[in-house]
């Protein structure tokens, strides 16, 4: 009986039933920072199996994978992703004032400048709370949110994380959820961060 190496340490997008023929695996990062890597690409690797459940022990149950869709595709487009022509619908969201720069940009002409207000943690988003649900990605309880980051600081190191604030379907707040993992930034490099939190309906 042979098991898919590449599947340890992933985990379920959202809980399953007994009956269920599909489900959202969240395989984390690779070394290099990439983000959810798929278990693989190649065609001839199908089927193969590999075991649900908990570790130690391997308890759980054996499934027969045929058939792998990738992560889907970024929800934000244009200068929402890129910034070389303006800031996009990007905000401030406590203690920060967003500006569109050419220059350090990490690829293409610019970049997303984030500057603090005062003394404290900055927040910026990626659309203001009134524009949440035109602007925001439509999302249900449970779904599980890829966000990933660049970041590269123009003064001493700091300590950037990652997450998306989520809302009704009213539009009002709800709660701001932040992935465990963090980065600290550097002047000469840009550096990135990739991570994770668990939705309920809009997010931003």
């Amino acid at each position: 009986m042979t098991f898919k190496a590449d599947t340890d340490g992933a985990t379920l997008g959202a809980a399953i039933t007994t009956t269920a023929k599909h489900f959202r695996a969240v395989t984390g990062t690779n070394a290099n920072g990439g983000l959810f890597p798929l278990w693989t690409t190649a065609q001839a690797d199908l089927p193969f199996d590999i075991r649900v459940g908990p570790a130690p022990g391997w308890t759980g149950e054996r499934m027969t994978v045929r058939d792998i869709q990738g992560p889907p595709g970024n929800f934000l487009s244009g200068d929402d992703t890129d910034f070389d022509a303006t800031a996009g619908n990007w905000t401030g969201a406590g203690n920060a004032a967003v500006a569109q720069v050419a220059s350090p940009a990490h690829s293409g002409a610019g970049a997303l400048r984030i500057r603090s207000l005062a003394a404290g943690d900055m927040t910026c988003a990626s659309c203001t709370a009134a524009n949440i649900l035109t602007q925001g990605m439509a999302c249900s309880p449970g779904d599980v949110i890829l966000c990933s980051v660049w970041f590269e600081t123009a003064a001493p190191a700091r300590t950037c994380n990652i997450g998306a604030g989520f809302y009704t379907n009213a539009g009002v707040s709800v709660s701001t959820l932040m992935s465990s993992a963090s980065i600290l930034d550097s002047a000469s490099a840009y550096t990135k961060i990739s991570g994770t939190v668990v939705g309920s309906r809009s997010c931003r």
